[in-house]
């Protein structure tokens, strides 16, 4: 049996990788994704970073002999723009600019 493209098994809890963009990590937002029970809203908190995880209690695998399920892990994959026009470039500048200062602030 070939691997499931989308989730991997750790017993009866699954895990997926979920590209997120730039905007919705750094502003929040909601993400579909697909469950084994269907497709849900999941909730990106503001400032989300690379790589952090979330658990979906009871959206894993079935257990064997009982009603319970695993759960689903979704690790977050933050997406950069491949390129940015001159103008975007001074906006993002303009933002990092911003952060460093108040950075340097606290």
């Amino acid at each position: 049996m070939s691997p499931h493209p989308d989730y991997e098994r750790k017993g009866n809890d699954l895990h997926m990788n979920m590209p997120v963009d730039l905007f919705t990590a750094l502003l929040g937002g909601k993400m579909e994704i697909q469950t084994l029970s269907g497709r849900i809203n999941m909730k990106i908190p503001e400032g989300t970073q690379n790589g952090k995880q979330f658990r979906l209690k009871g959206k894993g695998m079935p257990v064997y002999g009982k009603s319970s399920h695993g759960d689903l892990y979704v690790k977050i994959q933050v997406k950069l723009p491949d390129k940015l026009t001159p103008e975007q470039k001074e906006l993002v500048m303009k933002l990092r600019d911003s952060v460093q200062k108040i950075n340097r602030e606290s």
